[in-house]
């Protein structure tokens, strides 16, 4: 097999202009999309990675809600955050950013996530869902779990999530 050249940002790009159009039409219909964040702790690359997905988030027309925690944050402040996120309507979405700090337990927080808002679709409701090529609930559409693995596949196979 030959190998494949990626252009990450033409790819990107691309992606962008197609969530523009879908989020376009969300808003038309009176619905603003919303996108939630957790981050705990001070790892500066998942901080970067939290602040680009909040920028992108507002540059497609999404609102955005972010909650940075202490890295000496305890489980019970976790669980209130995923709660939080779970029964806001204003997010439709939300990731907790990995790592997290060695004293929480993150398969715990992510057992709690509405599996209909779970971003990276890690829930294991999600990930069975996958696996048996079914379609998913909510509005969240995890690219790299649902088979984009590649950029020759992102476009012409995989389920429709």
């Amino acid at each position: 097999m030959a190998a494949i050249n990626l252009d990450g940002e033409a790819l990107a790009a691309s992606i962008k202009q197609e969530l523009k159009v879908r989020i376009d039409a969300l808003l038309a219909a009176g619905h603003r999309p919303g996108l939630g964040t957790l981050l705990v702790g001070d790892d500066g690359p998942s901080a970067n990675y939290v602040a680009m997905k909040h920028r992108d988030a507002g540059a497609l027309g999404m609102t955005s809600a972010d909650v940075h925690l202490p890295a000496d944050a305890t489980q019970d402040q976790v669980m209130e955050v995923v709660a939080r996120f779970n029964a806001d309507p204003a997010v439709d979405a939300y990731l907790m950013q990995y790592p997290f700090p060695k004293h929480l337990d993150f398969e715990a927080a992510m057992l709690a996530v509405d599996p209909a808002k779970d971003v990276d679709g890690l829930h294991p409701v999600n990930l069975g869902r996958l696996v048996q090529g079914a379609a998913r609930p909510g509005r969240a559409r995890p690219s790299a779990s649902s088979g984009c693995w590649w950029p020759t596949t992102c476009r012409s196979r995989g389920p429709t999530w």
